[in-house]
């Protein structure tokens, strides 16, 4: 019988993960930011958003068995 790693299931693993913090301090500059810096800025996170949305996807797929 193999065994199969368990998908994270506490919110608190995502927080393991870089994108969260990176968009977190991203969100910061914006906000403290001044156009025209503020759409590269808002640009940038939303990028990493985008990114981070797109591996979260990835992890939920479904894994082939190794048999």
């Amino acid at each position: 019988m193999s065994r199969h790693p368990r998908p994270p299931s506490s919110w608190l693993n995502a927080l393991r993960q870089p994108v969260p913090w990176i968009a977190l301090v991203l969100l910061l500059i914006t906000v403290f930011s001044t156009a025209p810096r503020l759409w590269f800025w808002f640009a940038l996170l939303l990028i990493v958003l985008l990114v981070g949305w797109v591996q979260a996807l990835k992890g939920d797929l479904p894994r082939p068995h190794d048999d």
